[in-house]
């Protein structure tokens, strides 16, 4: 990414914070020290994975290789017992071979290729990844996530969000975890920001450092590059006009309140001096509840500025965590 020597400096240095946050989760960062579980965020280097990864024991390369052995055996089961089969017996016996289908590697390919199945299929498939542990549930979670993302008919998300919601657990486990911090480090908004909102309806505080990181993008931009011009954009589930967002600060970090009585969803984005930043909206609102309901104060006050976050989540947030932690162990 380019950036124009006319580049307000601010926000360069929240573009050069995003960078060093935001790398790939295999990096072996070990956060500086902490009397207790919870660690601060290190000063350089990308947020350490959410979950633990020595739980995880095969390659991606593997799994795509298994899971595209699962799928060709699913799309034969389709092809003789669903489709256009309509003898309740067969159905039913392609039903049980589903049942049967109980690595890890079958859970992805079984909705990808029964999607468009009936809504008898598609409750069989369900109900067998809600039996099937952690896993299942990782599952779940991935479907939640990027196959409600992908929808283009907002009801076919709600009764999408709607089923997975109804099978999902509490407290999520490690592999739920796992799904977690992949989608969040996506670039796809749609994405990032449909993360953000179920790990909000899950209590994952554990997404905290992702949200933080990622309620904020940046880009180059080639449609507006004049220097000093603004415009923003507006995506989401309500037509909330332009003057119903606020500056706080006068900061090019692009702070900015709602006006009272106004929740935003969706995407909100704004360009200056050849710079597009996009506040994904629906992560912010997850963020600021998780974390106020964590410590318990608001935390709404600390807006969009991912240095103030930082500060925060290090110099408030962990040794409050550390210390309930302390408490509970002591009896």
């Amino acid at each position: 990414m380019t950036i124009r020597p006319g580049l307000n400096a601010k926000i360069l240095a929240i573009i050069t914070c995003a960078v060093m946050l935001a790398g790939a989760a295999r990096a072996d960062i070990e956060p500086g020290g902490s009397d207790g579980p919870f660690k601060p965020l290190p000063e350089e280097g990308p947020v350490p994975p959410i979950y633990d990864r020595t739980a995880v024991d095969e390659s991606l390369e593997q799994r795509r290789h298994r899971e595209a052995q699962h799928r060709q055996h699913i799309e034969q089961i389709r092809r003789e017992h669903f489709h256009r089969m309509r003898n309740p017996e067969i159905r039913r016996k392609g039903m049980e071979e589903l049942r049967d289908l109980t690595d890890p590697a079958a859970f992805r390919p079984m909705f990808e290729v029964l999607a468009d199945e009936s809504d008898e299929v598609l409750k069989a498939v369900f109900d067998h990844l809600a039996g099937q542990g952690d896993e299942g549930q990782a599952a779940l979670v991935w479907i939640g996530i990027h196959q409600v993302a992908g929808q283009t008919r907002t009801r076919d998300a709600q009764r999408l969000h709607h089923a997975v919601m109804q099978r999902l657990e509490q407290p999520v486990s490690n592999a739920v975890l796992r799904e977690f911090d992949t989608a969040l480090r996506r670039t796809d908004h749609h994405v990032v920001n449909q993360a953000g909102r179920l790990a909000g309806m899950l209590n994952v505080t554990e997404a905290i450092p992702l949200l933080m990181l990622n309620q904020v993008a940046f880009r180059s931009s080639r449609s507006r590059p004049a220097e000093g011009e603004i415009e923003w954009y507006y995506v989401g589930s309500d037509l909330i006009p332009v003057r119903n967002l606020s500056w706080i600060t006068q900061s090019d970090a692009g702070d900015f309140n709602l006006v009272p009585g106004t929740r935003t969803t969706g995407v909100v984005t704004r360009e200056r001096d050849g710079v597009e930043i996009t506040y994904r909206m629906d992560v912010h609102n997850t963020l600021v509840r998780l974390a106020s309901d964590a410590i318990g104060e608001s935390t709404r006050g600390l807006g969009f500025d991912m240095w103030q976050w930082y500060e925060w989540y290090n110099e408030t947030y962990v040794p409050h965590m550390n210390r309930q932690a302390g408490r509970r162990r002591s009896g």
